[in-house]
C-alpha cells in the first residue's frame, strides 16, 4: 500500500485565531515557505478536493474589503491558490471547473489588486496570468484594468511595473480571439503616458518641401 494512502485526511479547519491559510506559511524563512509549499503541492495531488476547501475557507476568513486585509494571511492565501495549479495533470480538471475557477471569479471581482501591500499585488498578478485561460472575458478585462492601473503599470515602485507589464502580456497572449476588447483599455493607457513629440518647425518645414506636389 502507497504511503499516503496511511495518511489522515486533510483538514479544513483549525482551532486557533489565525486564518488557516497563514499557518501553513508561518516559517519565517523562505527556505521554510518553500519547503511547506512542497508538502501542500503534494498533499494537492493526492487530496484536491480537501486543499480546495481549504483555500475556499482561507479567503472567506479574510476580512473585506480585501485591499485594506492584512498582508500575512492575505499573501498565504494567494499562495494556495498559486500552488494548486503545480500539482500538474493530476489537478487539470478541477483547475477548469468546479469551485476553483469560482474562487478565482471572487478574487476578481473583489478589489485585492489594490492592496496596499506590493507583494499582495504581485502575487495576485501572477494568479491572474497563469490561469487567464480558466477567467471570463469579462474577469480579464477587470485584471487589464488593475494592471494597467494605479497599482500596476503606473505605480510609483519600478519592480511593480516591470512584473505588471509583464503578466499584462501574459494575458493578453492567453486572452486569444478575445484580445481585441482588451484595445479600449490599452488606449486608455497608452493615451495617459505616451506622447508623441511634433518635430521643430524648421525640420518640419524642410520635411514639407521635399514631398511631392
Amino acid at each position: 500500500m502507497p504511503l499516503y494512502d496511511r495518511r489522515p485526511p486533510i483538514h479544513t479547519h483549525t482551532h486557533t485565531n489565525q486564518p488557516l491559510a497563514a499557518t501553513l506559511l508561518l516559517p519565517s524563512t523562505t527556505q521554510g515557505k518553500k519547503e511547506i509549499r512542497k508538502l501542500y503541492v503534494a498533499a494537492a495531488r493526492v487530496y484536491p478536493e480537501d486543499c480546495l476547501q481549504l483555500m475556499s475557507a482561507s479567503l472567506s476568513a479574510l476580512p473585506t474589503p480585501l485591499s485594506s486585509a492584512p498582508f500575512p494571511p492575505t499573501e498565504a492565501a494567494l499562495k494556495l491558490v498559486l500552488a494548486f495549479g503545480d500539482c500538474g495533470v493530476q489537478n487539470a480538471s478541477h483547475v477548469k471547473e468546479g469551485l476553483f475557477p469560482q474562487l478565482l471569479k471572487a478574487l476578481h471581482d473583489s478589489d485585492i489588486g489594490s492592496h496596499a501591500h506590493a507583494q499582495v499585488r504581485l502575487n495576485y498578478f501572477e494568479l491572474s496570468a497563469r490561469y487567464a485561460r480558466q477567467s471570463t472575458v469579462e474577469s480579464i478585462g477587470r485584471v487589464a484594468h488593475v494592471l494597467i492601473g494605479a497599482h500596476g503599470m503606473r505605480c510609483a515602485d519600478a519592480q511593480v511595473r516591470c512584473r505588471a507589464a509583464y503578466f499584462f502580456l501574459k494575458v493578453v497572449e492567453c486572452a486569444g480571439e478575445n484580445a481585441s476588447k482588451l484595445l479600449p483599455i490599452v488606449g486608455s493607457f497608452a493615451g495617459t503616458h505616451v506622447r508623441i513629440q511634433r518635430p521643430p518647425t524648421y525640420l518640419s518645414a524642410s520635411i514639407d518641401r521635399t514631398l511631392p506636389i
